[in-house]
């Protein structure tokens, strides 16, 4: 049965490796749609280049008011001391590119450097069943690390279990954009573009680790942002609030 209406809301895409034949059935795909909001810069970017005039910069659903009840105390905690003593760190597999698989090495390094100073850090898996380097490399070193498994746990419940650090560490897009809804400091790892784009536009709530990944540059973002948590967060607020104007304009738009 054909559709009268497509439209892709809140989408992320690529990255691609040019003219692969994923990135042309994409493209295939989204000429065909009658209205198209993106995430990120990267995404729109790259619809424009494909001709699309239907394409709006918007951003990810997860910023849709309401959608987690971010107002529950359990979601909502503030760290009034502005100390950040528990750390969550989000890998993930990126064996793309020889620069963004780089990484664990300075990453474990910084963690332990983290742990002398007296912090707690935990590793946390998005999708466990995907990253299966990195899942090889925690049980290597005896890591235990908190997993996302959706058929046991609620987003909710998940919500309120990276609601109990106070910054992360995130090789994951989607980590950075839970942590900004929650309040809490970011340090993007560069293994793609899109880190790059959302800790731009998380400003001072984010830092970015770039390439080569030195361990010393990561700790010392942790310092920065806790030197000024109070300011990061603040920030991360408006940012929160301003991405769930822009998804609530998808919605007003496509009706």
């Amino acid at each position: 049965t054909s559709l009268s209406r497509v439209a892709a809301i809140g989408i992320g895409l690529g990255p691609f490796v040019e003219h692969c034949k994923y990135m042309r059935k994409t493209k295939e795909l989204f000429t065909r749609m009658d209205y198209v909001a993106v995430r990120d810069r990267y995404s729109y970017d790259l619809c424009k280049q494909w001709g699309l005039h239907n394409v709006f910069l918007r951003a990810d659903l997860c910023y849709l008011p309401g959608l987690w009840n971010v107002d529950a105390p359990v979601l909502n905690s503030v760290n009034t001391k502005g100390r950040i003593r528990k750390i969550g760190v989000i890998p993930r597999d990126w064996l793309h590119t020889v620069e963004g698989d780089s990484y664990a090495d300075p990453l474990f390094q910084t963690v332990h450097e983290l742990r002398t100073a007296g912090k707690k850090v935990e590793f946390i898996s998005f999708a466990s069943m995907s990253d299966i380097e990195w899942a090889k490399r925690l049980n290597d070193k005896d890591e235990k690390f908190k997993a996302w498994n959706p058929e046991k746990n609620t987003i909710l419940e998940f919500m309120e279990l990276l609601s109990g650090y106070d910054a992360f560490i995130t090789a994951r897009y989607h980590g950075a954009v839970f942590a900004s809804i929650l309040g809490k400091p970011v340090v993007c790892i560069e293994v793609e573009e899109k880190l790059r784009l959302v800790s731009d536009l998380f400003g001072v709530g984010a830092r970015l680790w770039t390439y080569p990944f030195s361990a010393s540059e990561c700790l010392r973002h942790i310092s920065d942002l806790e030197g000024n948590y109070s300011v990061a967060v603040q920030c991360l607020a408006r940012i929160a609030k301003e991405q769930g104007s822009l998804v609530e304009k998808i919605i007003d738009e496509y009706q």
